[in-house]
């Protein structure tokens, strides 16, 4: 996971949620010196809006084949660390896409209301790093 700026730890996860990988693929291919990998970055922004409008209308009826194995890694992430992930991958993918997504807001707005469901209320050296993320979010506003 790349460490940013707003995050004090640079921690690193083996079971990324679809929105945080799919976002980080496309900071990654965006950057990339590779034209066959930066070439692969329209794909991975299709993934990551696919990701994002999931957090919006989640897809019930048609699981995807992972969340219906539970021994999947990704299921094994309780509510409140995909929802930090998940707001992780909205700050990057709307920091990386605000000058031309004009729905950047939008995905601005769906981070604060998952801090706001998830953030746990005592926040200790066990737990995410919510106020790194917060601040990620006021950053990208102004």
């Amino acid at each position: 996971m790349p460490g940013l700026h707003f995050l004090s730890k640079k921690k690193t996860s083996s079971t990324p949620t679809p929105l945080l990988l799919a976002a980080i693929l496309y900071v990654s291919a965006l950057h990339s010196p590779s034209p066959e990998f930066a070439a692969l970055a329209p794909g991975y922004f299709v993934a990551t809006c696919c990701a994002i409008s999931e957090l919006a209308v989640p897809i019930q009826a048609a699981r995807r084949p992972e969340q219906q194995d539970s021994n999947s890694e990704t299921t094994k992430l309780n509510a409140e660390q995909k929802a930090f992930q998940n707001v992780l991958g909205l700050i990057l993918a709307g920091l990386i896409s605000e000058a031309f997504i004009e729905t950047t807001g939008l995905w601005i707005t769906m981070g604060y209301r998952l801090t706001l469901d998830h953030c746990p209320v005592h926040i200790d050296e066990r737990s995410h790093e919510w106020r790194g993320l917060f601040s990620g979010l006021q950053v990208h506003i102004f």
